[in-house]
């Protein structure tokens, strides 16, 4: 039904670092580093992106599944200890998810989507389409907590997701508000 594009983690060191130092150590996998000085990097084993605050606060994005967090928080941490800094292990958590991020496509929807109609269809005052600045209808289920976008294509992008179960269940949540029209 869906299927998982994106996936946002985050988590604490619970120390600071030297956010330039790191950006500097030609050993680490350092793409860029922000003004603000978080650094990001790219490891090689895993398909996400790690950012790292000089809090210790690290943030993982673009990860498509939960061994993939998991495996980039194990990248970082390897690659920070790799170059000296002292972590305790037992005093960082897993990572937690903020927001899991679905794509689907509406079923019968191969001649595409009235969005005008659409946003009548599920409500005013739970859906909202401005085709002059965004060209899809914005729905906000009341049944549950994220975000739908649907395009005139009759593709959907579900987010602001915190547990994987919701992706299929705004899909069959929308589905059959659809139907019953």
């Amino acid at each position: 039904m869906t299927q998982v594009v994106n996936i946002v983690a985050s988590g604490h060191l619970h120390r600071e670092f030297d956010t330039a130092e790191l950006a500097s150590t030609a050993s680490l996998p350092v793409t860029k580093r922000t003004q603000d000085g978080r650094v990001y990097f790219d490891f090689p084993a895993v398909d996400a992106t790690v950012s790292l605050s000089r809090t210790g606060q690290y943030l993982i994005s673009g990860a498509k599944d939960i061994d993939t967090v998991n495996d980039s928080r194990e990248s970082l941490i390897s690659a920070l200890q790799e170059v000296g800094a002292e972590i305790d292990i037992e005093s960082v958590e897993s990572p937690g998810i903020s927001n899991i991020v679905f794509s689907g496509e509406l079923k019968n929807a191969t001649e595409g989507v009235d969005l005008a109609r659409l946003v009548k269809d599920l409500g005013l005052d739970k859906a909202s389409y401005e085709p002059e600045q965004f060209s899809q209808v914005v729905y906000r289920p009341d049944e549950l907590d994220c975000v739908i976008l649907i395009f005139s294509s009759g593709k959907v992008t579900i987010t602001g997701c915190t547990e994987f179960e919701t992706g299929d269940k705004a899909m069959e949540l929308l589905q059959s508000k659809l139907q019953s029209r």
